[in-house]
């Protein structure tokens, strides 16, 4: 089943539907203008649901990777300095806003799991994500 990954940055939140070969079939970007975590979770919806419309298939599950320190199980995420948010129970609000299951992990796990699974470290033992931004 294809899945929805949004990657959610302090100017952008991008979201691309990926089927189950890495592929990605259709993708979006929208600005966040209003960094407070309901208007970012606006922000991000807008992204999702232009992304799924241009694929034409229907997702049930919703992977996110935002900056900063969050927790694995719950997806809060008690620190994200480029939203200057505290404490902030992402996951549970994405999944009331969108109607699926959403999970949150950090940007930079993720993009690890990416090249890991779908990238260039595709049937890699081990990989090093080396990030500099």
């Amino acid at each position: 089943m294809p899945t929805l990954g949004i990657d959610l940055g302090g100017t952008f939140a991008r979201a691309a539907v990926v089927d189950g070969k890495g592929e990605i079939l259709a993708s979006a970007k929208v600005a966040v203008q209003d960094r407070k975590p309901q208007g970012v979770v606006e922000t991000i919806a807008q992204a999702a649901e232009e992304a799924v419309k241009q694929s034409g298939v229907k997702v049930d599950g919703c992977g996110v990777g935002a900056a900063g320190q969050i927790h694995k199980d719950t997806g809060v995420i008690s620190v994200a300095p480029n939203l200057g948010w505290r404490d902030v129970p992402l996951a549970a609000m994405l999944t009331k806003r969108l109607g699926f299951d959403v999970k949150v992990v950090n940007d930079l796990s993720a993009a690890a799991w990416g090249e890991l699974h779908a990238g260039a470290g595709r049937g890699a033992h081990d990989i090093l994500v080396v990030f500099v931004g």
